[in-house]
């Protein structure tokens, strides 16, 4: 994220907090009061239709369209990369708890599983003439193994890192400001300058007719465009809690329908478990019906017992 507000504003600065406190009213209106003139407190004033549309989003496009469109061209790129880096963070946790489960447990992830030790032709005269194999081929294999497990323990330091880095890039202190400075420099570079209007009065001329001139200097920006550049500062939190939210939220869904699966294989797993095997069932079925045979076929005097028979 590039910007000519300077050095700051290059990329995104800083991680303090998780999203839910990053994010808290307080916190927010602190934000926009110092990345503004405008008060902090009128963030906590924003229209209930404004948040409403931005609570009935269920993908991306839905939030950009809700940004007015003399901004458009600043915050749609920017709720783009945060958008990105949600998705980018939530894809590194799910990569890092996937190699820190394989340390816990001594396994190697496949990247690292598939490294061996290489393979040197020695003569098989030679090989005859030792006593036992070459200590050298164990060192090898030896220092391979080890080196598998290093290189996972560097991989996950170094998926803490960039992680961390997502982390500092969407902390709530940097987004807002951040976002405020785009509007406010739209707003003094393209907006303001063509948005004046001037004051006009009534004058009444020497024939008692009266005419509407300019008064001198009166020129000012229309009252309605300052009010649409103090509504977009004020949503610019809502809109990026709601980009973090919508990536959170996809990948709640998809975990929770991982989970609603295993559950359902998990319980097929122990209903096939506790059925008896079929084979089992028949074998003592057709014991049992031999035992009922003997006992209708033979009488205490070894005759014919079944009343048909």
């Amino acid at each position: 994220m590039s910007s000519s507000a300077g050095s700051s504003s290059a990329h995104f600065q800083s991680f303090s907090s998780p999203l839910r406190r990053a994010l808290s009213p307080l916190v927010v209106a602190d934000a926009v009061a110092q990345a503004s003139a405008i008060d902090g407190d009128s963030f906590l004033k924003i229209s209930d239709r404004r948040a409403g549309v931005l609570g009935l989003a269920r993908s991306l496009d839905d939030i950009l369209k809700t940004i007015t469109v003399d901004y458009q061209t600043v915050l749609v790129p920017f709720l783009r990369k945060v958008h990105d880096y949600a998705e980018r963070r939530v894809s590194l946790t799910d990569q890092l708890a996937v190699l820190e489960k394989h340390k816990a447990a001594g396994t190697l992830p496949s990247s690292l599983a598939s490294v061996r030790s290489p393979v040197f032709q020695l003569g098989k005269e030679y090989l005859k003439s030792c006593p036992v194999p070459p200590p050298q081929l164990a060192e090898i294999d030896t220092l391979v193994s080890t080196t598998r497990l290093k290189a996972l323990d560097y991989m996950i330091d170094a998926m803490r890192g960039e992680l961390a880095w997502y982390e500092a890039q969407l902390s709530a202190e940097t987004l807002i400001p951040y976002g405020v400075r785009q509007v406010d420099e739209r707003y003094t570079s393209h907006i303001e300058p063509n948005g004046r209007v001037p004051t006009f009065e009534s004058i009444t001329l020497p024939n008692g007719q009266t005419e509407s001139r300019i008064v001198e200097n009166s020129w000012a920006v229309s009252p309605s465009i300052i009010a649409a550049r103090t509504r977009q500062v004020e949503v610019i939190p809502r809109l990026i809690y709601t980009v973090l939210a919508l990536v959170q939220n996809k990948k709640d869904a998809v975990k929770q329908k991982q989970e609603a699966k295993k559950q359902l294989k998990d319980a097929a797993d122990v209903a096939m478990g506790n059925a008896e095997d079929p084979s089992e069932v028949f074998r003592k079925d057709l014991a049992e019906l031999r035992k009922q045979i003997q006992a209708m076929s033979t009488s205490k005097r070894g005759k014919l017992a079944h009343p048909n028979l």
